[in-house]
C-alpha cells in the first residue's frame, strides 16, 4: 500500500516513511528549474531570457516565500541586461530620451560627491550615448 501512495504524491517510499528529508519548497524549486531549461534556446538567447523570466515571475507570485526561486528570478532578471543595447536607447523617442536623461542626471548630482569637471564628463557622455547632443 505504501508503493502506491509513494507513487500518487510522485514521491519517494523513503521521503513517504521519514527517512529522506526533502521540503516542499525544495522540490517546487527543483520542479520549476526542471521546467526552466524547457524555455532556453541557443539559437534565441536573448528571447529565450525573456521568457525565462517571464516564467520565473509567474512562479514567484505563486510561491512568494521560495527564496530559491526568487533568487533565480532576480539573477535572471538582471542577466537580461546583458541583451539590452544601450547605444540606441530610445533612439527613436529624442523627447522621452531627455527626459529620461535629465531625470538621470539629477539624481546623480544630488546624490553623488562629484567635482564638477567629473559632473560635466558624465554628462556628456550620457546625452553622447542617447543621441541627445
Amino acid at each position: 500500500m505504501i508503493v502506491p501512495i509513494a507513487q500518487t504524491l510522485n514521491i519517494t517510499t523513503d521521503a513517504l516513511l521519514g527517512y529522506q528529508v526533502q521540503s516542499q519548497d525544495d522540490r517546487v524549486a527543483g520542479m520549476v528549474f526542471e521546467k526552466m531549461k524547457e524555455f532556453e534556446d541557443v539559437e534565441n538567447p536573448a528571447g529565450s531570457a525573456l521568457k525565462v523570466c517571464e516564467y520565473l515571475a509567474e512562479e514567484a507570485n505563486k510561491h512568494p516565500m521560495n527564496y530559491d526561486i526568487i533568487l533565480k528570478y532576480v539573477q535572471r532578471v538582471a542577466g537580461l541586461s546583458y541583451y539590452i543595447d544601450m547605444e540606441k536607447f530610445l533612439s527613436g523617442e529624442p523627447e522621452k530620451a531627455k527626459e529620461v536623461c535629465d531625470s538621470y542626471l539629477k539624481e546623480i548630482k544630488e546624490n553623488n560627491t562629484f567635482s564638477e569637471e567629473e559632473y560635466c564628463s558624465v554628462e556628456k557622455e550620457f546625452k553622447e550615448k542617447i543621441y541627445i547632443l
